[in-house]
C-alpha cells in the first residue's frame, strides 16, 4: 500500500515504528522494507465516499502492490467499490478483501522491478477468479475454491465482484518447508484441493473472514499462525516434503487440525486416536508425539475438552435438563463413570455444583 495526504483518511494503520519501520506514508511497500519484527501490524483500506471516477483509481494506484491492475472505462468504474484488511506478521500476511470487478497482469519485468517474492494461497468466498498463465493455461476458482498466485510468475488475472481471504507466504518459508523451491502455482492449488486437511483450512479461513474485523489483534495473531501452520501441513502432506513430520510448522498445523477435529466431535462416542490422527494427516504415533511435546495426552485432552463443554452447558441449561442428558452431549454416556471423572477433576459432583450454582442465582435475585 502507498499513501499521500489526500488518501490518508482511506488508509488506516495502528502500529508504531517499533513494530514495523515501514508505513503506507513511506510509499509503496517492497521486500527491502522487511516485515514486522516481533508482532503483527494491522492496516485497512476502503474506497469510502470516493466518487465513481476516483474509487477504482485509488485502489489501482494506492492499494494494489503485487500486480498491475488494468484501466477501466467510465461505466465499469461506476460498479467498483473496495474494502480490505491486512495483518502483516513476521512469517507472512493475511488479507481479507471485498472488491468490485477488476483485472490486470503480472509480468517478469514487474517482478524483477519490485522484488515481490511471495506466494499467495487464497479462498474465494464470493465471485469468480480466472488466471491465464504464460503458456495460455486457464485456471478458474469459484466460491469455495482455493487459488494460488505466485508473484514471481507472469500471468493475467480476472476477478468478478468478489470476496476473498488469502495468506501471502514468503518464498523462503516455503523453501524451508519443502527443502527447495515450491512447485508451480497450479500444482500447489491441486495439492491443496487434494489434501485431507483442505476442509479444515477452508473452514478456518472462512471463519476468519467472517469474524476478522471483530477479532482483537492478539487473537488475530494466534489464528493467523494456526492457519499458516495448517496450510504448510496440508501442502507438505500431499507433496511429500522429506521433513514433513519433523518440521515444527507442519507439526503445529497437524496439532491444530487434530484439536479442531476433537472440538467438532466431542459428542461422538467413537472419537478415538485413530480417527483423530487420520483427520490431521499423520500416523497415530505422530499424533501421540505432537501432544506429548505440549505435555498433553490425547485421551486427557479429549476428556478435559468434554468436561469444559459440560461446564458451559451446565451454566446455561434450564432446570429441566438432566445431568445425564448434558453429559451425553459432551460424549459421556455412562453416568457413574462421568460422576467419578468430574469429581476427580473439580472436587465436587456435577449435582453438587449445580445445586450450589442455583443457590447463588437465587441470592443474586
Amino acid at each position: 500500500m502507498t499513501a499521500d495526504p489526500e488518501h490518508e483518511a482511506l488508509l488506516t494503520w495502528d502500529y508504531t515504528s517499533e513494530v514495523w519501520s515501514w508505513s503506507p506514508a513511506d510509499g509503496p511497500w517492497s521486500p527491502a522494507h522487511g516485515r514486522p519484527k516481533t508482532s503483527g501490524a494491522r492496516l485497512s483500506a476502503s474506497t469510502g465516499s470516493l466518487g465513481p471516477d476516483d474509487a477504482y483509481e485509488f485502489w489501482r494506484e494506492v492499494v494494489i502492490y503485487d500486480f498491475a491492475a488494468g484501466r477501466m472505462d467510465a461505466e465499469a468504474k461506476r460498479e467498483f467499490r473496495g474494502a480490505g484488511e491486512v495483518l502483516a506478521a513476521p512469517r507472512g500476511s493475511i488479507f481479507t478483501c471485498r472488491l468490485g470487478p477488476l483485472s490486470g497482469e503480472r509480468t517478469r519485468a514487474q517482478s524483477r522491478a519490485d522484488g515481490c517474492d511471495e506466494v499467495s494461497f487464497g479462498l474465494v468466498r464470493k465471485g469468480r477468479r480466472r488466471t491465464v498463465g504464460p503458456d495460455g493455461t486457464v485456471s478458474s476458482s469459484e466460491a469455495g475454491d482455493f487459488y494460488v498466485y505466485d508473484a514471481a510468475m507472469p500471468c493475467r488475472l480476472e476477478w468478478t465482484a468478489h470476496e476473498s481471504i488469502y495468506l501471502a507466504v514468503p518464498r523462503d518459508l516455503l523453501r524451508s518447508t519443502f527443502g527447495g523451491d515450491p512447485p508451480p502455482a497450479e500444482q500447489l492449488r491441486t495439492a491443496l484441493q487434494a489434501s485431507g486437511l483442505a476442509p479444515f483450512l477452508k473452514g478456518q479461513l472462512d471463519l476468519m473472514a467472517r469474524r476478522w474485523r471483530r477479532t482483537p489483534e492478539r487473537d488475530q495473531m494466534v489464528v493467523f499462525d494456526a492457519a499458516l501452520d495448517l496450510l504448510l501441513a496440508a501442502l507438505a502432506g500431499v507433496l511429500g516434503s522429506a521433513s514433513a513430520e519433523g518440521s515444527e510448522a507442519v507439526g503445529a498445523g497437524q496439532f491444530a487440525a487434530a484439536c479442531r477435529f476433537i472440538e467438532a466431535n466431542l459428542a461422538d462416542p467413537d472419537l478415538d486416536p485413530v480417527r483423530i490422527a487420520r483427520s490431521a494427516g499423520c500416523s497415530r504415533a505422530t499424533l501421540y508425539r505432537l501432544f506429548a511435546r505440549r505435555e498433553l495426552t490425547v485421551a486427557g485432552y479429549v476428556r478435559d475438552r468434554r468436561l469444559q463443554r459440560f461446564m458451559r452447558l451446565l451454566r446455561v441449561a434450564g432446570p429441566d435438563a438432566t445431568i445425564a442428558a448434558l453429559a451425553a452431549r459432551c460424549g459421556f454416556f455412562d453416568p457413574p463413570t462421568f460422576n467419578q471423572t468430574f469429581r476427580r477433576r473439580f472436587g465436587v459432583s456435577p449435582g453438587e455444583l449445580r445445586r450450589e450454582a442455583m443457590k447463588i442465582a437465587l441470592v443474586r435475585r
